[in-house]
């Protein structure tokens, strides 16, 4: 299990008239789980679950989506040696 929260940074530039902000960034919260399930020596199924939640203010109408993805997979070991 992990998680992490990231504190981004604001990009801004100097322009006439003083500077501004271009793009106000959220801060992100990951988050993530994992687990493999060793069924025999040679054959190993994997999963792992893992998320983006943005968190404060940012720019309209920019970071809207919270993706999250699973992964899965195989490990096999035909000489043994696994788990």
């Amino acid at each position: 299990m992990n998680f992490n929260y990231i504190l981004n940074s604001n990009p801004s530039g100097e322009f006439p008239g003083g500077e501004f902000v271009l793009l106000d960034r959220p801060d992100e919260f990951q988050f993530g789980i994992g687990a493999d399930f060793p069924i025999n020596k040679h054959f190993q199924p994997i999963a792992e679950f893992r998320g983006i939640r943005y968190v404060g203010g940012r720019t309209p109408n920019a970071f809207e989506n919270n993706p999250i993805e699973a992964l899965a997979g195989i490990k096999s070991f035909p000489a043994g040696g696994g788990a």
